[in-house]
Parts: structure tokens; sequence; C-alpha cells
């Protein structure tokens, strides 16, 4: 055998091995009814708003679209943004026939080059994919007392995007939903809190919100963070605790809202950035859902890009076909 059969052949064994694939044996948790304290936080005025429209790229596979509009209720004012709602359709040219919708949740910051390759990649096989851009309020605010106020006005916001997609010529029975590191914690929290949505790929992600930004080493998370204690003149330990009595709009615990058979985790071992705990957590809290833990962290991840693709297709695909079966 030559050396570099030998040397691709440990590659491939090491990037297998690095891939633990885990389903609970306990039977599948139904969701619970979100209870109206919760439910009445969430509503808005019903009013159509203006949608501003303009067309982006095309190519054999797709055609991009490009909308905003002003969110129906204001309760953490993005003034700078004007607060809008913006987000981008990638329309498949090759739509399946009951025109399946892919959400999808960026990371919290740089450009979307990895949201717009898991459109690209999606609207290819017959998926409309709607890319939700970044409420920019949300990335730089840290302060207890707003957690809550963001987080729900961030779930409006994408419940009006699935509004708007119900009008829509591409309305369709079956939405599925997915996210990155904090995109990973809306997808979340809008499968919780929406019904529409069908099946979830949760990437990077996990719940216990107060413990994420009281120990995230991620650079923006971090540097918020120390800003806001040196102003407060506490340490991490009383961030923490301030976190915990402000905080209650979390993955962890509206668990209990989602469907566990239709969630799919995809965790790094060594994440830093969201620590693995958390996305534990969040897995162990949906019996019968399913994890993938790569033995990375959370940027070293990317390397396993291709996989992680394959088994979200594998995923949604399996769900689409269960739910077109009326089984899901």
């Amino acid at each position: 055998m030559k050396l570099y059969q030998v040397i691709f052949g440990f590659i491939l064994l090491c990037v297998c091995s690095s891939c633990l694939h885990h389903q609970t044996t306990t039977q599948s948790r139904k969701a619970t009814v979100l209870p109206e304290a919760i439910s009445s936080q969430l509503t808005y005025p019903s009013s159509i708003p203006e949608i501003e429209y303009e067309k982006g790229d095309e190519c054999d596979n797709y055609r991009i679209h490009l909308y905003e509009f002003v969110t129906a209720k204001v309760i953490h004012p993005d003034k700078k943004n004007q607060n809008l709602v913006k987000f981008e359709l990638f329309e498949s040219k090759k739509a399946l026939s009951d025109k399946p919708a892919l959400i999808i949740h960026p990371i919290s910051g740089g450009s979307y080059i990895l949201a717009r390759y898991f459109a690209r990649h999606f609207s290819s096989r017959g998926w409309n994919c709607l890319v939700i851009k970044r409420y920019k309020l949300a990335r730089h605010v840290i302060q207890p007392s707003s957690m809550n106020p963001v987080v729900r006005q961030v779930i409006i916001n994408h419940k009006q995007v699935l509004d708007w997609l119900d009008r829509s010529p591409w309305k369709t029975e079956f939405i599925a939903d997915m996210g990155v590191s904090k995109g990973a914690l809306q997808s979340a929290m809008l499968t919780a809190t929406d019904k529409r949505i069908k099946a979830a790929v949760f990437m990077l992600g996990g719940g216990d919100l107060p413990y994420v930004l009281a120990h995230s080493r991620e650079g923006g998370v971090t540097r918020r963070r120390e800003q806001y204690m040196e102003q407060e003149g506490i340490d991490r330990e009383e961030f923490h605790r301030r976190m915990l009595i402000s905080l209650d709009f979390d993955p962890l615990n509206f668990a209990k809202y989602m469907d566990s058979s239709k969630i799919l985790h995809v965790l790094a071992r060594f994440d830093l950035a969201v620590p693995y705990r958390c996305g534990q957590l969040l897995y162990e809290a949906l019996p019968g859902s399913q994890k993938y833990t790569l033995l990375a962290g959370h940027y070293s991840a990317l390397l396993f890009l291709p996989f992680i693709t394959s088994e979200t297709e594998d995923f949604l695909i399996t769900k689409r076909k269960l739910f077109l079966n009326k089984q899901l």
C-alpha cells in the first residue's frame, strides 16, 4: 500500500470517528401547549405590512428576492435600522411539488456566507429558503433587564416572516427551520413558539442562556460582558445571577413546548462560544431528539460542513416524508 493511501485512509478514519451520533431510547415527547401567559407576550397587530422588494441574483437553480418591512410591534426599538425586518428568499427553480420551505437563522456576526451556503444547497434541491437577516440591536445588548424584550422582539419579527410566507406564492404546509450558533438559539425559540415549524436543526446551539452569556469566550459576548461588569462593578458570578433572575425566554425553559421527535442537534464537544454543556442540556430536555457530536470546537466545526450538510438534508427529507404521509 502506498504512503498517500495510508495517509488518506487515516484522515478519513479520523473524520468519520469524530462524528458521534446519538438518539435517546426514551420515547419522543410531544409538545405541550404554550401558556397564555407566554403567548400573550408574543402577540402583534395582524395588519399586512408594506413590503419593500428588490430583485437579487439568479442562477440555474434559484432566484434571489430581497424583502424588508417594518415590524408590526416594537418591544425593543432598533432606531438605527428603523425597526426593519429583512430577509432573502432563495426561490428554487426545481421546487418540489409541496414547495417545502427552510427558514435559516445566521450566526451572530460577520457575513452571511454560511447561511447563504445552506440556502444555495437546499434551493438547488427543491426547497425555497429564507435567510433572515440579523436584528442588529440584539448583537449589542447584554444588560440583564433588556434580554427578555430583545428575545421577544426577535421572535415576533420571525413570526411575521412566517406570516409573509403564508400569504406568498410560496406558501407551504411543510416549513423547516435551522440556525447556527446564535441562530440556533433563535431557531429553538421560534420552533417552541410557532407550530408552523415542522422540523428543526440546531447547530452549535443550546439552552441555559444565562450560563452561555456568563461563560462564552466568543469575542463579542466577552467584550460586552466585561464592559457591563466594569460599569456595574460586579464579578462574573453576580452577572450570572442577574441573568438568571432576568432572563426566562430561554430555549431550555421552552423545550417543553417543542415536539422532540422533530429536532436534530449538531454540537461541538470542545465548543467555548456556546459551551457544550448547554447544547447537551437542551438535548437532554428534548428526549427522543437526535444529536451529532463533533470532536471539534465552535469554529473548527466548519471542517465538518459537508458532513453536517448531508446529515441535515437526510434528517429534513425524512421528516418531510413523514409529514406528507401524515405521520409527523
